[in-house]
């Protein structure tokens, strides 16, 4: 093989004609310099007396970013002639690659015809032409197609779906095609007819166009389709406007998105016309967004509204029962943080009234870290937290709260003696109470409560036969503080529960409104085994000895009493993706108070999740029956191309089926299809049940059909 660098400038036209002319992405080619040097290389190279240069033999031209290659090339000066023998294959970078018979180009880059052509767009979507022809430096144009991303394995092989068309236009500025006579095939049977179809080409990130289809049906709207359109707008915002029709509801669903500088938003929402209701127009409005400013700052948002309670389960958007819109400004470092916030609370729930919960609900919070003397570590906090009522009646229906907070929170850890870990706190709160409409607390209180502690831990860690590796650790906590305290009005603290997060705890309560009274020892203890095959198990149990009983906690709560619950927190975990957990509380008798356990596997074809709850029938908690609750979902991958996933919920209590769900999913390289299958069997006063089924197709290998090459079929 001779390589060959041609000198003659007229030369230089020619091949720089040749591959201008093949070359699909003819944008980019007009952007390359004229003068960039070409490079041949063949088996053989031949100049004749009047003009005509012969490449033959494994002829390759390569040219900036594209490649040639071909059997034999000629250019004759005289008649300003290319003639291309092939097999010719044309690369252009990584996206575009065209095979053909033969070719016959002009040096003028305007015109050029491909016989037997073949194009391969960004390695997805295939387009066979009886003929290619360059238009102009922005059209290609081939005739007698047809284009599929779907493999073919053999010559009588048919792929599952095609476009057959009398005409494709390919527009590789727009970055689209155009079909004219075009019709849809399935196993080579014809579909459908559309005399112009357009579609976007598979190097367009952000097509304006029509996104996967879903067929739906429900007992509720009855057989409907949502047909998505994806509006680009410039390079950072966009819109998709869905149609839901079908036979009891005409609804518009939109999702507006921006991206920003130092941010983004987006919202989402839908406005329906149904014969559920007596109302004339329904709809919804969530809203979101974040932005980062000045000083490490970053702002955040989140809106929530709907016309009426029932609209969001209706149509399936949420399974929400409360809606909060809410505006933050956080700033997170490394010695402090600062927290403000802004909520609104709207209930859906029909045993609630919005007039008489706290609706909004404003606090701020500041944080700092400080090291005095290197001895110890020092927190600070401020907070204010003020929670507002519409409700102007008289008691806790129309209360409205302000609590103003400071805290100082000193601790120190060391290790002496034979491992002991040792560490020592004080602590000092101080809360200020102003209380609207409620003659039953003072309308000004401030509380003022310090906190000691002592904790010590003793871990023994001992290596056994095989390689087993045991941790031991025994651990006791003592907490004074005050026995007695004003009554304050308690807003934050509603629900109760003992668990590792708060075992060792000052206030065990939720909020800082409620204060745990009263002396205390915590003991306990905790054991893992660690197996060299990958294999932990552990277990930590612990319990509170209090001075004396004041009755603050419920009683399933596992804090009530002067000897507090048992918990017991267990977990087992492997290498294989295997993990169980459970945790609970129970009292001397072992009647369990509360049960919680969480069992995982995911591996690489099959993979769950299922969880179960059990809370004891507590009225102090408004909990006039027990819970007992499973839950369970499962995904496997069938094979590469089928997968299949289900869910499901039941109420041990009413012996019934909450929730259950069933989902069918088929991907290759040019198509994915899903079938899902939900039903919901509760029911209330506002609600029925309602049984779901989606269809849902999406073509691949067009921009808005997105790429599945990873689950593409191979042939045998």
């Amino acid at each position: 093989m001779t390589p060959y660098r041609p000198r003659l400038p007229q030369i230089l036209a020619a091949f720089a004609s040749l591959w201008l002319t093949v070359c699909t992405s003819i944008a980019m080619a007009q952007e390359a310099s004229p003068d960039l040097p070409a490079t041949l290389i063949a088996d053989s190279v031949t100049l004749s007396r009047d003009n005509t240069l012969t490449a033959s033999g494994n002829v390759e031209i390569l040219y900036d970013t594209t490649r040639l290659r071909a059997a034999s090339v000629r250019y004759d000066q005289r008649t300003d002639t290319l003639a291309i023998t092939g097999p010719i294959t044309v690369i252009e970078g990584d996206s575009t690659i065209i095979l053909a018979d033969s070719a016959d180009l002009s040096p003028s880059l305007q015109t050029g015809i491909l016989r037997g052509a073949r194009v391969v767009f960004d390695q997805q979507l295939q387009v066979a032409a009886n003929r290619l022809e360059k238009v102009n430096a922005r059209y290609t144009q081939m005739n007698k197609i047809a284009a599929s991303s779907c493999q073919v394995c053999g010559p009588n092989d048919v792929p599952l779906w095609q476009i057959r068309a009398r005409r494709l236009v390919h527009d590789v500025e727009e970055k689209q095609l155009y079909f004219d006579d075009a019709t849809f095939r399935i196993f080579d049977v014809p579909v459908f007819y559309l005399p112009r179809l357009r579609l976007p080409d598979p190097s367009l990130k952000r097509a304006r166009g029509f996104l996967t289809p879903v067929v739906t049906s429900t007992s509720l709207l009855g057989f409907g389709l949502k047909l998505p359109y994806f509006i680009p707008i410039g390079d950072h915002k966009d819109l998709t406007l869905t149609p839901y029709i079908s036979t009891k509801t005409r609804t518009l669903e939109f999702r507006y998105r921006q991206a920003f500088r130092t941010g983004r938003i987006e919202i989402n929402g839908a406005v329906s016309r149904d014969n559920l209701t007596a109302d004339d127009m329904r709809g919804y409005l969530f809203a979101n967004g974040s932005f980062a400013l000045a000083g490490d700052f970053n702002l955040s948002f989140d809106i929530e509204t709907v016309t009426e309670d029932t609209y969001l389960r209706n149509y399936d958007y949420t399974s929400k029962s409360r809606l909060d819109s809410r505006i933050s400004v956080t700033r997170t470092r490394d010695t402090d943080h600062f927290e403000a916030n802004l909520i609104y609370f709207e209930s859906l729930r029909n045993d609630e009234v919005n007039q008489t919960l706290p609706s909004i609900v404003g606090n701020a919070q500041y944080m700092k870290r400080v090291r005095p003397l290197g001895f110890g570590t020092l927190d600070l906090s401020a907070e204010v937290l003020s929670l507002h009522r519409e409700s102007e009646t008289d008691g806790i229906s129309g209360r409205d709260v302000t609590r103003t907070s400071a805290a100082a929170h000193w601790h120190n850890t060391a290790v002496f003696g034979p491992g002991l870990l040792a560490r020592a706190d004080l602590a000092l709160y101080v809360d200020h109470f102003d209380t609207v409409q409620d003659s039953n607390f003072e309308s000004s209180q401030t509380r003022v409560t310090p906190y000691a502690a002592a904790e010590l831990r003793w871990p023994v860690a001992s290596t056994g036969v095989g390689g087993v590796r045991h941790v031991l650790e025994p651990f006791a906590q003592v907490v004074w503080t005050q026995d007695s305290t004003d009554d304050v009005p308690v807003e934050e603290s509603t629900s109760q529960e003992l668990d590792e997060g708060n075992l060792f705890a000052f206030n065990r309560s939720v909020g800082q409104d409620q204060i745990e009274l009263g002396g205390r020892a915590t003991l306990g203890l905790s054991y893992t085994r660690y197996d060299p095959r990958g294999w932990s198990i552990g277990l930590t149990m612990g319990r509170s000895l209090r001075q004396e009983d004041y009755g603050q906690f419920t009683r399933t709560s596992g804090l009530a009493g002067q000897t507090t619950d048992w918990l017991a927190a267990f977990s087992l975990k492997n290498d294989n993706g295997l993990s169980l957990i459970n945790r609970a509380i129970f009292d001397d008798s072992f009647s369990v108070r509360r049960s919680e356990t969480e069992l995982r596997y995911s591996g690489k074809k099959f993979s769950m999740s299922s969880g179960y709850i059990w809370l004891a029938r507590d009225a102090q908690a408004n909990r006039e029956i027990s819970v007992s609750e499973w839950i369970a979902s499962t995904d496997y991958q069938i094979n590469k191309h089928w997968s299949t996933s289900a869910d499901w919920r039941y109420d041990s209590v009413f012996e019934r089926t909450q929730n259950a769900g069933l989902g069918l999913k088929y991907r290759n390289e040019c198509i994915e299809m899903g079938l899902s299958l939900s039903r919901r069997f509760t029911s209330s006063a506002s609600l029925e049940p309602d049984t779901k089924l989606d269809l849902s197709v999406a073509l691949k290998g067009f921009s808005t059909g997105g790429r599945a090459g990873q689950y593409a079929h191979t042939c045998n």
